[in-house]
């Protein structure tokens, strides 16, 4: 795998990823606008599977050298990484979206209604009441999500916060 995470870090690839990137985009410039006889327009030419085809099919003999290269593994903790600082900023977005909204007594009286209460868990009614009454200052991330989503469940039904 090519070590994404690395150039990233260093804003810049090293002198031997650049000439491997010059010699591949060379041959590539090469056979892309060198099209065999009948197909003089070139944009049309490179829309053609035979253009393709020729391209995969150029031999490129590169040496990488270790430092642009990471393996499976590595590449795997960085995924897993990723998906949990991106799981963080989503729990800290939706956080601070719950402390900053002021109108969650409207929620309160929207869901109060006897057509819809019955439609909310009680555990859920129960979170919203404590943090209408001041009773939850600052929701945990657990807290948090369940008011945006009944924040979000009373828009998707027409709730218009005025």
């Amino acid at each position: 795998f090519l070590n994404f995470s690395r150039i990233w870090d260093e804003q810049k690839i090293s002198n031997n990823l650049e000439n491997i990137i010059s010699i591949v985009a060379s041959k590539i410039y090469t056979s892309i606008t060198n099209p065999p006889e009948g197909n003089a327009n070139i944009g049309q030419w490179c829309k053609k599977k035979l253009c393709w085809d020729n391209i995969k099919n150029i031999e490129l003999n590169l040496e990488f050298d270790d430092e642009n290269l990471s393996n499976a593994e590595e590449e795997k903790y960085i995924k897993k990484e990723a998906r949990k600082d991106k799981k963080l900023d989503d729990e800290i977005e939706v956080q601070s979206f719950v402390v900053k909204f002021k109108d969650w007594d409207k929620i309160l009286k929207y869901y109060e209604k006897d057509e819809i209460r019955h439609q909310i868990p009680m555990k859920q009614m129960n979170i919203l009441e404590k943090v209408v009454n001041g009773y939850i200052a600052l929701p945990s991330v657990k807290q948090s999500k369940i008011l945006y989503e009944l924040y979000e469940n009373a828009k998707k039904e027409g709730f218009i916060i005025a």
